[in-house]
């Protein structure tokens, strides 16, 4: 026997090599992310409330608008914008204006939003006016992939996101877990994971797979919240909790002047992202104005963000002392909201604000510094 016939026979069958296990591994996330964009683009937006029906009825109507607002129920059901355009029509600067205010909505999904609204290129927007609050990189567990938390995580937010989670003092372990939360809510976005049940209804009755959207016409965006799906103010669990707090109420309201103007770091606050929406904005050609509501909660932090520059504009109400009419308890909703004469009042308030920042545009000159808008606060 020759000693070739004594070596082991190799099996026809190669193992695949590290090359080619990559190569098939690469091509089966390409072709996955191809399908699931061909299959994003096929399916019908997602029903995100009132968040679509706003920016459904904006784009139709975009090049209508000179001055937006964006922000929580405390925008949306504070801002009386027809009330805004009476005022600045009778102090000489007619505007037409609309309320982008969407209950539950924090800083990440308002920058989100404003970011959709902006890429439509309204041509007569000049103003947008965004409340200004925490950025705060945990959504409640109870909203967790949540449509419209899935619909804020495009790739910008998502990583304006992760930096806020950097920035927070949770311990290692949590960022950790809120790292890959955010990751999670980007690829449902990107993928249209869950969709599925969307798409077999559109096929199925392409008629009703959508709410007509209401119309704007007269509120502008406005809606009182005395008028919301509780029913009358007496029977909103937010409304019966105020009135059963009202003593702690009044305690937090008078200890507010001191307490906003308390040392504050920036630290843990994302700075980068208030930069990022500020260069946004005017890039689209508008001029960015920054509003603290007339909430009861101190804000050190945000006065710090103006005095240190990095906003341009702020205008800030929670001032029980410049404003006691706001923080009147027959003019409270509850802590955080105004009836619907308090949100009159302080329209009017913020329309003569907002005047004195028009006025100054209008001369040409730079806008008033951070410090000095803050000094006048």
């Amino acid at each position: 026997m020759s000693r070739r016939s004594l070596r082991p026979r190799r099996s026809a069958h190669r193992s695949p090599s590290r090359r080619s296990r990559a190569t098939a591994l690469v091509c089966a996330v390409a072709g996955f992310v191809v399908t699931t964009a061909v299959l994003g683009r096929l399916l019908p937006p997602p029903d995100l409330g009132d968040v679509s029906d706003k920016l459904e009825w904006f784009e139709t109507h975009r090049d209508e608008y000179d001055v937006l607002f964006f922000g929580s129920s405390r925008i949306h059901q504070g801002v009386v914008a027809s009330l805004f355009d009476r005022e600045l029509q009778r102090l000489g600067r007619p505007v037409r204006s609309f309320n982008f205010g969407v209950a539950g909505m924090g800083s990440h999904e308002t920058s989100a939003l404003v970011r959709r609204v902006l890429r439509m290129e309204p041509r007569r927007l000049r103003w947008v006016v965004v409340e200004l609050d925490r950025w705060s990189a945990a959504p409640r567990p109870e909203n967790r992939f949540k449509r419209r938390i899935i619909a804020w995580h495009d790739p910008a937010e998502t990583a304006a996101a992760l930096r806020t989670v950097l920035l927070t003092q949770e311990r290692p372990l949590d960022r950790l877990e809120l790292t890959w939360s955010h990751l999670l809510h980007l690829g449902a976005r990107s993928t249209g994971a869950g969709r599925a049940r969307d798409w077999l209804v559109a096929l199925r009755r392409p008629e009703s797979s959508r709410r007509p959207p209401p119309d704007y016409t007269d509120g502008q965006g406005f809606e009182p919240f005395s008028e919301s799906a509780y029913g009358t103010p007496s029977t909103h669990p937010f409304r019966r909790r105020f009135l059963r707090m009202i003593p702690a109420y009044q305690i937090a309201v008078a200890r507010l002047p001191v307490a906003n103007r308390a040392e504050a770091s920036l630290a843990t606050y994302n700075v980068q992202a208030v930069e990022d929406q500020v260069a946004m904005i005017r890039r689209a050609g508008a001029e960015p104005v920054y509003l603290i509501t007339p909430t009861a909660r101190p804000t050190p932090e945000l006065y710090r963000l103006a005095a240190a520059g990095k906003v341009p504009r702020m205008l800030a109400f929670n001032d029980s002392e410049r404003y006691p009419e706001l923080f009147a308890v027959e003019n409270r909703f509850d802590a955080e909201h105004l009836t619907t004469a308090g949100a009159e009042r302080f329209t009017g308030l913020l329309a003569e604000r907002l005047a004195c920042i028009m006025e100054d545009g209008a001369e040409g000159q730079h806008p008033a510094s951070p410090l000095r808008i803050a000094e006048r606060n």
